[in-house]
This record gives structure tokens, C-alpha cells and sequence, in this order.
């Protein structure tokens, strides 16, 4: 997939906002990315959310060490220096990068796991049915109508940095209706809309790049009247709100999420 430039900006400006937090800026870039968060609501809200994300993972640090047979399976491909090397500035193979970054990657994973354990706050969760209502309330619940997933995905691909999978679950029970975008927190998001009867599920995508569906239980939350499941998937946080009953919603997510597995 060919990254957007309006992405690669994005990322830039998170990688940014994250050497800030870890205190790796001089004085004056330090000052251009305080503006840019300033100015940025999109950017507040991510600066806000990597801090809530750095709390939650001091409150569950824990002082274990690495077991030695990591550290062996580590040293092993060359990451860390044996004792017996000497001290001073090390040249880094191309083998040793691309373990760091599997450590780093892996560190990430854990990081957003935690995060997400701690389910959704009550704001959130209002956002989200906040915006479900407000589709329901307009003349149709989507900007793009069609049951095409090569209408819907490309009609996403030009409205936002990350687009989702599509699916149409028709032959499921659940036709595919078309796509809208939602504001959540801030933050411009893709949404897929399905039908069950006379009843709108609405699936929101918040990009979680690196992220996959490790096939633990979708996480329920209700507000309003409405339930809503929560799982993970490639490169998204799937949320599916509707006013259905919690084992038909239960029922397109796990056909969702299985044919969903078998597209990667």
C-alpha cells in the first residue's frame, strides 16, 4: 500500500511529539513542538493520550528482571555487548538494528495492550455513540452509499491518512450500506455502516498502526441503549455500536473478524 504524504506527516509529527515527552529535544525544537501541539487539537489529544499511556504503564511497571534465557536469546543475535567487550562507542550492524526494533515493536505491543485492558473512559465511550446518533439523525447514516467494497475502500482512501478493510457481510445477515467519517476525540476517523433489519451497526476504525487481531474477546461497553464491542484488528481499534441485542452484535463480530483474519 502506497503511504499518503498526509500520513507520513502525521507520523512525523507524533515521532515528534514523542521525543519531546522523552525530553530528547533542545531548547528551541522543544518550543516548535509546544506550538504545534498549541495549535494542533489532533495533536493535543495524542500528546494527552501518550501521557495517560505513560501513567498507566508506571502504575504497572513491575521490578522483574529478564530471565536468562531472554538474555541469552538477546545476546545471542548481538543487542547487548558481552561483558568481557570494552567500554566506549559502538558500531551497530545491520542485524543488531533490526533486533532493536523487534524489541521496540514488542515493548509497543505490550504498551498498547495495557492501555487498552483499561477498556474506554466514559467520555469516550460518549463520543462514540454521540457520533452514532448523530448519523442516525441525518438523512442517511453514510457519505458514500454502496454494498461495493471497492467503492467503500477507496472512497475512504481519499478521506483519511489510514483506511480499514472492508467487508460486506450480506451472505452473514449484515449487507454493507457505505462509509462515513466521524470526528472522535479530536481525530477524523473511518467508519464502515452495515444494516441488520431495520437497525444501523456502525463500525469505527481507530488507527492503531502495527496493531492485529490477537483473538481475545471483544470488550462490551453500553451507553444509551446501545452496546458496543471493541477488539483488535490489522493496523485499527474495531468498534461495533448498535442497538441490536448483545448476541446478534456478538454474531457480526465474530463474522466480521473472521473473514476480516482471512483477507491478511
Amino acid at each position: 500500500m502506497k503511504i499518503p504524504q498526509a500520513w507520513m506527516a502525521r507520523e512525523n509529527a507524533v515521532l515528534l511529539v514523542n521525543a519531546y515527552l522523552d525530553d530528547e529535544l533542545d531548547a528551541a525544537a522543544s518550543m516548535q513542538v509546544e506550538q504545534m501541539i498549541a495549535q494542533d487539537a489532533s495533536l493535543k489529544t495524542e500528546h494527552e493520550r501518550l501521557l495517560s499511556l505513560r501513567l498507566t504503564l508506571a502504575a504497572h511497571r513491575r521490578d522483574d528482571h529478564a530471565s536468562s534465557a531472554l538474555r541469552n536469546r538477546v545476546t545471542a543475535i548481538g543487542v547487548l555487548p558481552e561483558a568481557a567487550k570494552p567500554s566506549g562507542p559502538r558500531q551497530f550492524t545491520l542485524r543488531q538494528m533490526a533486533a532493536s526494533i523487534v524489541i521496540a515493536v514488542a515493548i509497543g505491543s505490550a504498551a498498547t495492550y495495557v492501555a487498552l485492558t483499561q477498556g474506554f473512559t466514559s467520555a469516550e465511550v460518549t463520543a462514540l455513540v454521540t457520533a452514532h446518533e448523530r448519523a442516525l439523525l441525518a438523512p442517511e447514516p453514510f457519505e458514500v452509499a454502496s454494498s461495493d467494497t471497492h467503492t467503500v475502500k477507496p472512497w475512504f482512501d481519499t478521506h483519511v491518512a489510514l483506511s480499514p478493510q472492508v467487508i460486506d457481510l450480506t451472505a452473514e445477515g449484515f449487507p454493507l450500506a457505505g462509509g462515513r467519517t466521524d470526528r472522535i476525540e479530536g481525530n477524523l476517523v473511518p467508519v464502515q455502516v452495515f444494516r441488520r433489519r431495520a437497525h444501523v451497526i456502525s463500525l469505527v476504525a481507530i488507527p492503531a498502526p502495527g496493531s492485529h487481531d490477537d483473538a481475545s474477546p471483544a470488550t462490551r461497553d453500553s451507553r444509551d441503549g446501545y452496546i458496543l464491542l471493541t477488539w483488535n484488528g490489522r493496523d485499527f481499534h474495531y468498534t461495533a455500536i448498535a442497538d441490536l441485542s448483545a448476541s446478534e452484535l456478538s454474531r457480526f463480530v465474530a463474522e466480521w473478524r473472521k473473514q476480516s483474519i482471512g483477507l491478511e
